[in-house]
């Protein structure tokens, strides 16, 4: 008979026998665990959480707040959210800032003037941020025979007496783009102490599409273990709807316990563009060297990877602006009166005004209204000319000769002054290009082209050490000189432009999406924790899975594909029956546009070249408007 060495019992099959009496129990499957899933290791250490040492002044409050000892190891090249209710002060409701029809927001009328006051119409939506998670049959409280463990706020198994406020397990969200790679952290918590459990964790996936690999099992050996984990998506498939993936052990039955779970997020991926606008304020020299590509790169790098995301440079760009500019609709409200000559320097800043009831002027708002108004005046300008080449090519055979629609010496202009100087012209119409330019100007601000022009302001400073201003969903960004590298204060910016509010409400009443008090938020990009230290520490990190959403959701409806251009036949209160350019978004301005150049361009040709039959004249509408789609679609596409 062949000896058996009784110290290695487990290997004819035999296990949980202490040989020597030892007392070291060996791993049973009915202890009481849960696997909990990180972003990074300090994450599952507890950070980032309030340094009780420090202390700094957060510059809108009158009280100073604790610093923050922060998550070195997030690289945030992905999204990922934990929730615990807590840890965010206990208000999870979202709110929605109300909006009218054509999306202009609602203010709240002043009860004795009745004008509108500074502090917009919200609204509860019903939704929670904890409706954004999957909520698992899991908690985060162990019960082992008569004992209570619970997995504290900093991720530590504790025993206690008393049961957690919030001892729900909500499954972390991840987001991870596709084709990239990433490591995250596991970490398990079991109520036996032994420091040899062996107890093996696999993973396993609710569905493969969008997933090329992950770290399939891992044996943990002591409670509070840490240990990495991988997961790889797809290049060439996205993740269309939401994967689990679960954390299982065998139960003393040999089935499968799910003990932890981790949702990974679609990630279909969004390509909008960059438009670097190198701005100069009277500015004799507008020449610039300037590459934002290592700019570009650190943005999409610490901000937009979360979001699956990926803004692509587009050509540089330059804006030369003036004392006397001002928005197109708005000739009263000119650059100059927000900019003044900043001290001891050629350059300027910011002018500091108050309004009259006392509050202050956001001068740097009114700058980048003025900037955008006037670089989507200038592309207005520069898609007509583009238009004006063509009709300066485009032969037309009216039934008496062949002719250009537009004679090559002449400009659009040109040719409706000449125009309203013949004996049937009319007067107005001298304005037509100007009408024109509206009309297109209209059309361009309000478009959902996914492209952001960010104003980047050479020699312009704010005089409140702003770095960057972005509004709500607008199309422009306006950057200041000492914050033209300042990558999180841009994220936390172009966040606005996105469609996200701040975390919480300001004093101004600005209000916020979610009222979550700044201490409470750590390093969320849309809070001010960046704020009022010195030197400067930024410790703006991550965005929530509420934020990821609202920004994918904007993405997607503000994305325009300039290849749904087309034609439609139209008859309403602004038109007869007539053919005239749409998109997919029936934006009105750009009908209107198409329909008057086309009854511009006939009437001067008509009146001018005497026609006695305009049909022939008119036959070619539908040619031209095919060449007014193609010059706006190669535009945008060339931006």
């Amino acid at each position: 008979m062949k000896n058996i060495d009784i110290r290695n019992l487990a290997s004819i099959g035999v296990a949980d026998v202490d040989v020597y009496k030892t007392n070291h129990r060996k791993f049973s499957v009915t202890t009481p665990k849960t696997l909990m899933f990180f972003r990074s290791e300090d994450q599952a250490k507890g950070l980032p959480k309030e340094d009780p040492n420090a202390t700094r002044t957060i510059s809108y409050l009158t009280t100073k707040i604790k610093d923050i000892l922060e998550d070195k190891k997030y690289d945030q090249s992905f999204g990922f959210d934990l929730f615990r209710e807590k840890l965010l002060g206990n208000n999870t409701k979202i709110y929605k800032i109300d909006e009218d029809i054509k999306g202009d927001y609602k203010y709240v009328k002043d009860s004795t003037t009745g004008k509108d006051t500074d502090l917009l119409s919200e609204s509860d939506t019903g939704v929670t941020l904890e409706n954004l998670y999957d909520k698992t049959p899991l908690v985060l409280e162990l019960i082992d025979g008569k004992k209570t463990y619970y997995i504290d706020e900093e991720f530590n198994l504790k025993k206690g007496n008393s049961s957690l406020t919030d001892k729900t397990y909500y499954a972390p969200n991840i987001l991870i783009k596709p084709g990239k790679e990433v490591k995250i952290v596991t970490k398990f918590f079991d109520t036996d102490g032994s420091s040899k459990l062996g107890q093996v964790v696999s993973f396993q996936l609710s569905n493969s599409k969008g997933i090329d690999s992950f770290t399939p099992t891992y044996t943990f050996n002591k409670n509070e273990e840490i240990a990495e984990f991988k997961i790889k998506t797809k290049a060439n498939e996205t993740v269309d709807t939401k994967v689990t993936i679960s954390a299982v052990i065998k139960d003393a039955s040999g089935k499968d316990l799910e003990i932890g779970r981790l949702t990974v997020l679609p990630n279909k991926m969004y390509e909008p563009k960059f438009i670097f606008v190198d701005v100069f304020y009277k500015k004799n020299t507008l020449t610039t060297n300037s590459n934002y590509s290592g700019l570009a790169s650190n943005i999409n790098n610490k901000g937009f990877n979360q979001v699956s995301i990926n803004f692509v440079l587009g050509k540089n760009q330059i804006l030369n602006v003036t004392d006397l500019d001002y928005p197109l609709k708005d000739n009263a409200n000119t650059l100059g009166q927000w900019l003044v000559q900043k001290t001891g320097t050629t350059d300027y800043e910011t002018a500091k005004l108050k309004d009259a009831n006392g509050n202050d002027i956001d001068t740097l708002a009114k700058t980048l209204s003025i900037m955008t108004s006037k670089f989507f005046e200038n592309m207005s300008k520069e898609i007509l000319q583009e238009i004006e080449k063509s009709m300066q090519n485009f032969d037309i055979n009216d039934g008496i000769t062949t002719r250009k629609l537009v004679p090559q010496n002449k400009t659009l202009k040109d040719w409706f002054i000449e125009y309203s100087q013949t004996p049937n012209g009319s007067a107005g119409a001298t304005k037509w290009y100007d009408i024109l330019v509206k009309d297109f100007y209209n059309y361009v601000k309000e478009m959902r082209f996914g492209f952001y022009p960010l104003f980047m302001c050479n020699n312009i400073y704010s005089s409140n050490d702003e770095l960057a201003k972005g509004n709500m969903r607008s199309k422009g960004l306006i950057i200041p000189a000492m914050g033209m590298n300042d990558v999180m204060t841009i994220v936390h910016e172009l966040g606005h432009c996105l469609g996200l509010r701040h975390t919480f409400n300001k004093p101004n009443n600005e209000k916020g999406d979610i009222k979550i008090k700044p201490i409470n938020t750590f390093e969320n990009i849309m809070d001010y924790l960046s704020v009022g230290s010195s030197p400067k520490v930024n410790h703006s990190k991550n965005f929530i899975t509420y934020q990821l959403d609202r920004i994918r959701e904007n993405s997607e409806r503000l994305k325009y594909n300039v290849n749904d251009m087309g034609y439609k036949i139209v008859n309403g209160k602004k038109y007869t029956i007539d053919t005239v350019i749409n998109d997919y978004t029936d934006n009105e301005n750009l009908e209107l546009f198409s329909k008057n150049i086309c009854t511009y361009l006939f009437n001067a040709y008509n009146t001018i070249y005497n026609l006695q039959d305009d049909k022939k004249l008119t036959s070619y509408r539908d040619e031209i408007l095919a060449i007014f789609v193609d010059i706006i679609k190669n535009y945008f596409k060339n931006l």
